[in-house]
């Protein structure tokens, strides 16, 4: 069964008061909005997102700032109001009840925790609102904290404790009252790096132990790719592409999704050209040659395509962990491409290598290889670079769609 069901979510920040929706209602909004970006009269913050997570999923929203990604995460909550669509949570219409109402839990960037009370206090706040017996809420507080391993800090004020120990009480604290959903609002970013990856850790346990629904919204796509089991990513308040961390990295929907997902971003040649074959296609990108199957390039318009014999413009890109180097020169014809270190990068076990491809202007390439073999690779040093065609993707120019 659906867990949690967002159909066509609309928020608009007005900019003047009264604003769109005292003068025309919801009706005109909803009629305005057949098309994204058609109204002069606020900030479209989201716009018509749909979506599902299924029970016990980790969906994670991903986008830079101001895409809506926590708009979104603040009107699943209730504390930001929807415009337009509705929010079912376990086939219950949740749309207009009040936040308290709703069976789920959001966790804050900002821990929100009391100082004044000791770690026990804080976690069994909302319990003791809740008028449980005493008895009752130290065993489920022992539970909890035994599951943060903040057993042996019950008894401590928030002030005594470092930024990670504070933010898993702020954890704590949502998890005790078992919602159905679980939501998180960048919970990890004022935290240094050795402890983010410590609470990722903590938080990808304790979704494995209880099983329930998580929402967790970052601009952080290594935290997207190391927890989630759904990536939402979002641009303009909308969906870009939904999938698992795999899929977004090996299949992008468009041009946008496959520059935001990996680190070091993916090469592009935006000057590449695509020609219709009997045999396929034949590509020419990053200095080279490459006969493609007919397959490969699907989306690509009739018309375009029907012009044999002429090139069509399209923007092809390669993953940095697909370029391959190698110290011997490069041969005329030979399946490598020239090229110069421009720049070299030690990241610990990894390397990022750049390099200047000969014979093509402005042509910059990046390699992501091991630290072991990286060390013979300096600036100026010519190298040859391997770009393997069956690891191109190919993109439309205008809509910047994945052809394939």
């Amino acid at each position: 069964m659906t867990e949690l069901d967002v159909r066509d979510l609309v928020k608009i920040y007005p900019f003047t008061k009264p604003g769109l929706f005292d003068k025309r209602g919801k009706a005109a909004l909803k009629k305005q909005m057949e098309s994204p970006y058609t109204t002069n009269e606020g900030v479209i913050a989201v716009q018509q997102l749909s979506f599902t997570a299924d029970h016990g999923d980790f969906v994670v929203i991903l986008g830079p700032s101001g895409c809506g990604k926590s708009t979104l995460l603040r009107m699943i909550a209730g504390l930001t109001n929807c415009d337009l669509g509705r929010v079912y949570l376990d086939g219950k219409d949740i749309t207009d009840l009040r936040p308290e109402e709703r069976d789920l839990s959001m966790i804050f960037q900002n821990y929100s925790l009391y100082p004044h009370l000791s770690v026990f206090d804080n976690i069994a706040f909302t319990l003791k609102n809740q008028h449980m017996p005493r008895q009752e809420i130290e065993v489920k507080v022992k539970k909890v904290a035994e599951a943060l391993s903040l057993s042996d800090k019950l008894d401590r004020r928030i002030s005594e404790l470092s930024g990670g120990e504070q933010q898993r009480v702020a954890i704590g604290r949502a998890i005790i009252r078992e919602p159905k959903l679980f939501l998180m609002d960048e919970p990890f970013s004022n935290l240094d790096i050795s402890l983010r990856r410590q609470m990722r850790k903590v938080i990808t346990e304790l979704h494995e132990r209880l099983g329930t629904t998580f929402l967790y919204v970052t601009h952080d796509q290594t935290e997207a790719m190391a927890m989630a089991d759904k990536v939402l990513l979002m641009r303009h308040g909308m969906i870009e592409q939904a999938g698992t961390p795999r899929e977004l990295y090996h299949h992008p929907a468009n041009l946008y999704v496959a520059t935001f997902i990996g680190a070091p971003s993916m090469n592009l040649d935006r000057s590449a050209q695509a020609e219709k074959t009997k045999n396929g296609w034949k590509l020419q990108a990053f200095g080279k040659e490459y006969l493609l199957p007919a397959e490969r390039i699907t989306r690509i318009s009739s018309e375009k395509a029907a012009a044999s014999g002429q090139d069509i413009p399209v923007i092809a890109g390669i993953r940095p962990a697909h370029v391959g180097l190698s110290l011997t020169k490069a041969l005329p014809g030979g399946s490598d491409v020239p090229g110069e270190v421009i720049r070299v990068e030690h990241l610990g076990s990894e390397m990022h290598i750049t390099m200047r491809l000969r014979d093509e202007e402005r042509s910059e390439v990046t390699a992501a290889i091991p630290s072991a073999v990286g060390s013979r690779y300096m600036k100026g040093l010519e190298v040859s670079v391997s770009i393997p065609g069956d690891k191109l993707h190919l993109f439309d120019p205008e809509t910047e769609e994945n052809l394939a």
